[in-house]
């Protein structure tokens, strides 16, 4: 399966649609001509996360990654550095460069696999706060 990301004249991410494999060679083109849905479409892979291209099994298997990130509504596209940047979690988090992704000016605290807990960011408290978890 191919996936295509409908940009907007910002470079946002307005739309994200599957093709099968035998349609994956025209891709902008198919879509715009075959299917009928004009605009700026770019391929995405569904196996790339901060810029590390995952396997079947969830493990990184050294293919190169696509555009640092699996595009989603709302994903900036930069052209500069042709990578799909997700929004970032407050006006403190730095843009990781290499990744492609925003990372909190703290680090988040370990936390167990099978911790009955999970950490979710405070931005106006600038910390991490320890919520339960909701089963």
């Amino acid at each position: 399966m191919a996936h295509f990301a409908l940009i907007n004249e910002q470079n946002f991410v307005e739309n994200v649609i599957v093709l099968s494999n035998n349609d994956e060679e025209m891709g902008s083109e198919f879509i715009n001509n075959i299917l009928g849905v004009p605009g700026r479409w770019i391929q995405t892979s569904y196996n790339t996360r901060a810029g590390v291209h995952y396997g079947p099994d969830g493990t990184p298997d050294n293919k190169p990654a696509l555009r640092k990130n699996y595009a989603s509504i709302g994903f900036y596209y930069d052209e500069i550095r042709d990578a799909f940047i997700p929004p970032s979690g407050g006006p403190q988090w730095i843009l990781n460069e290499e990744k492609c992704v925003y990372e909190p000016p703290i680090p988040m605290p370990d936390c167990p696999p099978d911790a009955d807990y999970v950490y979710i960011w405070e931005d106006p408290l600038q910390e991490w706060l320890q919520v339960p978890k909701i089963y």
